[in-house]
């Protein structure tokens, strides 16, 4: 799958970097950059998803870290209601622009 090569999150550019040794994904906000491991390629649309998404969340402040968890296990969880969501999706849209064409 053809990923972009940049995603626009609230007005911050993200660089997306494809990385062929990992599976997972992660997002370094202070470097403004996506990492999608593209090693399982069955995995690399959800993977990009996950983390735009997870990180428009983050921004509206609606994840949270679940401290009755295992430390080392990091459990998140997201609390939004509808109007809410429908804030997010316009911001979703226009991260995604680039593959949605």
């Amino acid at each position: 799958m053809k990923l972009p090569k940049t995603v626009m999150i609230y007005g911050r550019l993200f660089t997306v970097r494809k990385d062929r040794t990992r599976n997972g994904a992660h997002v370094d906000s202070k470097k403004c950059e996506i990492v999608i491991g593209t090693s399982d390629k069955h995995c690399t649309l959800e993977n990009f998803l996950h983390e735009v998404i997870e990180q428009i969340l983050t921004v509206n402040h609606h994840r949270y870290e679940n401290h009755h968890c295992c430390p080392e296990n990091r459990d998140m969880f997201f609390v939004f209601n509808h109007n809410e969501l429908e804030n997010i999706i316009p911001q979703i849209a226009i991260a995604l622009k680039d593959i949605l064409k």
